[in-house]
């Protein structure tokens, strides 16, 4: 199989200035707690995105006011705030378990890749 280095389609997310980072609300500042000492926030065109460390692993939220983030802006955000050797997955509960507190939110969180390689 060969290796492929990512590469973002989307024209808008390539633009310089697309990317930012951005002071978080007094409201955030409750995603701080004794699990979770890291939050930062993102500005991609125009989506959000927040990073925290929760338990020891990375956890990213990207979520657009008016449509679903693409894969594009979702790999992109993935590659610029989180260190490349963290394996990221989108997890799908069951239904009964399934939150989202954003109706055009996509979390993916940090496993371990040892069972992916």
């Amino acid at each position: 199989m060969s290796r492929h280095e990512f590469r973002s389609n989307a024209t808008d997310v390539a633009k310089p200035g697309m990317w930012r980072e951005v002071a978080p609300s007094p409201a955030h500042y409750a995603l701080i707690n004794e699990a979770n000492s890291y939050l930062r926030m993102y500005v991609l065109g125009q989506c959000s995105v927040v990073v925290t460390r929760e338990y020891g692993k990375w956890h990213l939220s990207i979520a657009h006011r008016d449509r679903y983030p693409t894969w594009d802006e979702l790999a992109t955000a993935r590659y610029k705030a989180i260190p490349d050797a963290a394996w990221m997955v989108m997890v799908l509960p069951p239904g009964r378990e399934y939150i989202n507190l954003h109706p055009n939110c996509f979390q993916i969180i940090e496993v371990d890749g040892a069972q992916f390689q």
